[in-house]
């Protein structure tokens, strides 16, 4: 409905684009996403890691340039919108670098939601994906409009950083052409990481918690997590860190104070009886 509604007040138009794009990130790149170190191969997306695709096709953009200085304002307004501060500061000189209308549909594929108004296009990835935070709540919905109220606007969304663009930049620009309330916060989290690399689908270095969750329980993995993966920056995992801190904090420090605590009030109790 938002795609129809936007294309009424003319903040969505057809036109030709061509660019770089990531098929891994699902991303629309800039000159400054991309390494072009190698000349004669495609340059490499900075955000995956993986070769770009030069796209030439015909599809709806968003007017994304039409909201940078409403943006620019909004961050002043709201300093503490994106935590922590270095994230704010990318997003800044993103925008204030210049923002191009937003490629939201694509021709050459089949595969997705269709466009609206046009089965020629399916949607952009992240102009679909970014609205199930509403339409999950209730948008649109007129038996849902309490539900929607109550939900939103989100007091916090929690991201990775590598998909902060898509919800500081993308996300409130389509919230405001669309007349909604934007998020109070978005906290923004580091990468997992196993061996050096970003621990991900994709690369198939995932760790199942269910697994560990069986092997050393949940409340020593819980311990763990919140005590050495620090939310904000990257962190390391790696099986054999996790047994040692389980070994040197919970079951030597811990267990010794447990020990003792338990020595010296049953030595209290046997005294006063």
């Amino acid at each position: 409905q938002w795609i129809m509604d936007l294309q009424k007040k003319g903040d969505i138009y057809k036109a030709a684009y061509e660019g770089w794009y990531c098929p891994s990130a699902e991303a629309f790149l800039t000159e400054k996403d991309l390494d072009f170190k190698h000349p004669d191969q495609p340059p490499i997306c900075l955000m995956s890691g993986k070769p770009a695709r030069w796209v030439s096709e015909e599809c709806y953009f968003f007017r994304l340039s039409a909201y940078q200085d409403k943006l620019l304002e909004f961050y002043k307004q709201h300093p503490d919108f994106v935590t922590p501060r270095e994230r704010l500061n990318e997003v800044l000189s993103f925008v204030q670098g210049g923002l191009k209308d937003l490629s939201i549909s694509r021709k050459t594929i089949t595969w997705g939601i269709p466009f609206p108004g046009d089965n020629q296009h399916v949607t952009y990835v992240w102009a679909d994906a970014l609205n199930n935070y509403i339409t999950a709540i209730g948008y649109n919905d007129p038996e849902r409009q309490e539900e929607f109220k109550t939900w939103w606007p989100a007091d916090v969304q929690v991201l990775g950083k590598d998909i902060v663009r898509f919800h500081a930049v993308y996300w409130p620009a389509f919230l405001m052409a669309s007349g909604l309330e934007i998020p109070h916060k978005l906290l923004v989290h580091g990468w997992i990481k196993v061996d050096g690399q970003k621990m991900s689908k994709s690369l198939g270095n995932a760790v199942d918690p269910h697994a560990l969750a069986e092997i050393y329980g949940v409340e020593p993995v819980r311990y763990y997590l919140t005590r050495y993966m620090a939310v904000t920056q990257d962190s390391t995992f790696s099986s054999e860190d996790l047994e040692s801190k389980i070994n040197t904090d919970l079951v030597n420090d811990c267990g010794n104070l447990l020990n003792r605590m338990i020595t010296l009030a049953t030595a209290q109790g046997l005294h006063d009886v």
